[in-house]
């Protein structure tokens, strides 16, 4: 236990969260990493970095998300606000950073597919027609579990309690 905070009785964990903010990495290169296999996806063909940052800004506002949401997702309302998202690169590793009020089952993981996609020609839709066609098929894969990295919620300032992580980067001391 790292810390402690007092908080009022109605507190829940899960639904007083405001934001919820996950990072997806992925592992670029065309040998196989020795030590990051359970924590990365790796990706071998050449992509597109410059567009990945222009593809994943689209996803930023309030959007109906039905194109990145799992066939099995039973949330009633497929309407999410995306708070951030962005790409950084560290030697061989892309980090993709999204932060939502909320997120559909497996939303994380079909937005970063599909910007990969795009990147590798294998999609000619930008993101946004896909959030405008509210089709899954027109979205990439769902990544694997592998990369995918839960940040932390946010809370209310009123709360005062601290996120535990603002950027995977961060734990890295880079």
């Amino acid at each position: 236990v790292k810390e402690i905070y007092q908080v009022p009785d109605s507190f829940n964990s899960r639904f007083s969260a405001i934001n919820r903010n996950y990072s997806y990495v992925i592992y670029n290169s065309s040998s196989k990493q020795l030590f990051f296999d359970k924590y990365s996806h790796r990706v071998s063909n050449s992509l597109d970095i410059e567009e990945m940052s222009r593809q994943i800004k689209m996803f930023i506002g309030e959007h109906d998300f039905s194109s990145f949401r799992s066939s099995s997702c039973n949330s009633r309302n497929p309407i999410k606000k995306v708070l951030k998202a962005d790409v950084k690169t560290f030697n061989k590793f892309i980090i993709i950073s999204i932060s939502a009020n909320a997120f559909l089952q497996n939303m994380v993981r079909i937005m970063v597919g599909t910007i990969l996609d795009i990147s590798k020609n294998e999609n000619n839709l930008s993101v946004s027609e896909i959030i405008k066609k509210k089709d899954r098929s027109c979205a990439g894969k769902t990544l694997p579990a592998s990369g995918l990295f839960f940040l932390g919620p946010s809370y209310d300032s009123k709360l005062k309690i601290q996120s535990p992580v603002k950027n995977l980067l961060d734990r890295f001391k880079i």
